[in-house]
Protein backbone atom coordinates (compact mmCIF):
# COMPACT_ATOMS: atom_id res chain seq x y z
CA UNK A 1 0.00 0.00 0.00
CA UNK A 2 1.90 3.74 -0.91
CA UNK A 3 2.15 6.35 1.98
CA UNK A 4 0.22 9.20 1.74
CA UNK A 5 0.72 12.29 3.38
CA UNK A 6 -2.55 13.27 4.97
CA UNK A 7 -3.27 17.14 4.59
CA UNK A 8 -5.95 19.85 5.41
CA UNK A 9 -6.99 17.89 8.47
CA UNK A 10 -9.19 20.49 10.51
CA UNK A 11 -8.25 19.81 14.58
CA UNK A 12 -10.74 21.06 17.01
CA UNK A 13 -9.66 23.19 19.42
CA UNK A 14 -9.45 21.71 22.99
CA UNK A 15 -9.85 17.77 20.71
CA UNK A 16 -6.40 15.71 20.88
CA UNK A 17 -4.32 16.22 18.06
CA UNK A 18 -3.27 12.48 17.66
CA UNK A 19 -6.25 11.29 17.58
CA UNK A 20 -8.08 13.88 14.97
CA UNK A 21 -4.84 12.44 12.86
CA UNK A 22 -5.03 8.82 13.38
CA UNK A 23 -8.88 8.82 12.48
CA UNK A 24 -8.38 10.86 9.59
CA UNK A 25 -5.49 8.35 8.40
CA UNK A 26 -7.91 4.99 9.39
CA UNK A 27 -11.12 6.86 7.43
CA UNK A 28 -8.81 7.06 3.99
CA UNK A 29 -7.15 3.41 4.85
CA UNK A 30 -3.57 5.09 5.07
CA UNK A 31 -0.75 3.47 6.87
CA UNK A 32 -0.20 5.74 9.90
CA UNK A 33 3.28 7.89 10.39
CA UNK A 34 3.45 10.93 12.62
CA UNK A 35 5.54 13.65 12.77
CA UNK A 36 5.05 16.27 14.57
CA UNK A 37 7.34 19.73 14.32
CA UNK A 38 7.36 22.52 16.01
CA UNK A 39 7.79 23.71 19.58
CA UNK A 40 4.57 24.63 20.18
CA UNK A 41 2.82 21.03 19.55
CA UNK A 42 5.67 19.05 21.51
CA UNK A 43 5.41 20.67 24.52
CA UNK A 44 2.22 22.63 24.37
CA UNK A 45 3.83 25.69 24.95
CA UNK A 46 4.51 27.39 28.25
CA UNK A 47 1.82 26.26 30.99
CA UNK A 48 -0.84 25.83 28.30
CA UNK A 49 -0.72 22.06 28.09
CA UNK A 50 -1.54 22.05 24.22
CA UNK A 51 -3.24 19.26 22.61
CA UNK A 52 -2.63 16.15 23.74
CA UNK A 53 -0.26 17.48 26.41
CA UNK A 54 -0.93 17.48 30.12
CA UNK A 55 -0.51 20.62 32.01
CA UNK A 56 2.03 21.32 34.91
CA UNK A 57 1.01 20.89 38.15
CA UNK A 58 1.49 24.60 39.78
CA UNK A 59 -0.56 24.13 43.05
CA UNK A 60 -1.20 21.16 45.38
CA UNK A 61 -3.34 22.15 48.64
CA UNK A 62 -3.68 19.19 50.94
CA UNK A 63 -6.29 18.26 53.74
CA UNK A 64 -7.23 15.88 56.14
CA UNK A 65 -10.16 14.37 57.52
CA UNK A 66 -8.57 15.43 60.98
CA UNK A 67 -6.02 17.52 61.89
CA UNK A 68 -5.77 16.88 65.44
CA UNK A 69 -6.00 12.96 65.51
CA UNK A 70 -5.63 11.02 69.19
CA UNK A 71 -2.61 8.61 69.54
CA UNK A 72 -3.46 5.44 67.55
CA UNK A 73 -5.64 7.00 64.94
CA UNK A 74 -5.71 7.06 61.35
CA UNK A 75 -7.26 10.05 59.48
CA UNK A 76 -7.38 10.11 55.67
CA UNK A 77 -4.99 12.99 53.86
CA UNK A 78 -6.45 14.19 50.42
CA UNK A 79 -4.27 16.48 47.61
CA UNK A 80 -6.23 19.06 45.32
CA UNK A 81 -3.91 19.40 42.34
CA UNK A 82 -4.25 22.26 39.87
CA UNK A 83 -2.63 23.74 37.06
CA UNK A 84 -1.71 27.89 36.35
CA UNK A 85 -4.61 28.25 35.25
CA UNK A 86 -6.39 27.08 38.42
CA UNK A 87 -7.69 23.71 36.67
CA UNK A 88 -8.43 20.79 38.47
CA UNK A 89 -6.25 18.17 37.64
CA UNK A 90 -6.93 14.43 38.14
CA UNK A 91 -5.19 10.99 37.42
CA UNK A 92 -1.75 12.24 38.63
CA UNK A 93 0.73 10.64 40.91
CA UNK A 94 1.03 11.63 44.39
CA UNK A 95 3.88 11.20 46.53
CA UNK A 96 3.44 11.64 50.30
CA UNK A 97 5.57 12.25 53.68
CA UNK A 98 5.90 13.51 56.93
CA UNK A 99 8.33 15.14 58.33
CA UNK A 100 8.57 13.74 61.79
CA UNK A 101 7.09 9.89 61.33
CA UNK A 102 7.71 9.82 65.34
CA UNK A 103 4.42 11.59 65.79
CA UNK A 104 2.27 11.01 62.47
CA UNK A 105 3.41 8.95 59.93
CA UNK A 106 1.89 8.35 56.10
CA UNK A 107 1.75 5.75 53.64
CA UNK A 108 1.14 6.17 50.16
CA UNK A 109 -1.91 6.28 49.91
CA UNK A 110 -2.46 9.31 51.94
CA UNK A 111 -3.45 7.38 55.22
CA UNK A 112 -1.76 9.22 58.62
CA UNK A 113 -1.30 7.26 61.39
CA UNK A 114 -1.13 9.09 65.10
CA UNK A 115 2.00 7.99 66.93
CA UNK A 116 3.00 10.43 69.19
CA UNK A 117 1.89 13.83 70.78
CA UNK A 118 3.01 16.45 69.11
CA UNK A 119 2.66 18.18 65.53
CA UNK A 120 3.54 16.86 62.31
CA UNK A 121 3.29 18.47 58.61
CA UNK A 122 2.56 16.05 55.35
CA UNK A 123 3.05 17.01 52.36
CA UNK A 124 2.23 15.64 49.00
CA UNK A 125 4.16 16.39 46.15
CA UNK A 126 3.36 15.78 42.64
CA UNK A 127 4.84 16.78 39.40
CA UNK A 128 7.51 19.25 41.00
CA UNK A 129 4.57 21.11 42.63
CA UNK A 130 4.09 20.47 46.73
CA UNK A 131 1.59 21.77 49.39
CA UNK A 132 1.46 20.69 53.43
CA UNK A 133 -0.80 20.56 56.37
CA UNK A 134 -0.26 20.53 60.20
CA UNK A 135 -1.18 17.68 61.83
CA UNK A 136 -1.24 18.07 65.93
CA UNK A 137 -1.75 14.38 67.52
CA UNK A 138 -3.20 14.61 70.73
CA UNK A 139 -2.38 12.27 73.78
CA UNK A 140 -4.49 9.18 74.74
CA UNK A 141 -6.68 10.19 77.21
CA UNK A 142 -7.43 7.36 80.77
CA UNK A 143 -10.53 7.37 82.05
CA UNK A 144 -10.45 7.56 85.27
CA UNK A 145 -12.22 5.15 87.59
CA UNK A 146 -15.69 6.76 89.48
CA UNK A 147 -14.91 6.89 93.26
CA UNK A 148 -18.00 4.99 95.12
CA UNK A 149 -20.11 6.91 97.36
Amino acid sequence: MPAALVTGVAVRPGIDLVRELVTAAVARSLPIVLLLLGPTLASGGEGSGGPGVSPRVAQVSVSVETSRPVVGQTTQAYAELRDASGNLLTGRPITWASDDDTIASVDAKGVVTARTPGTASITASSGGASGSVSVSVQPLRQLQPRRSR
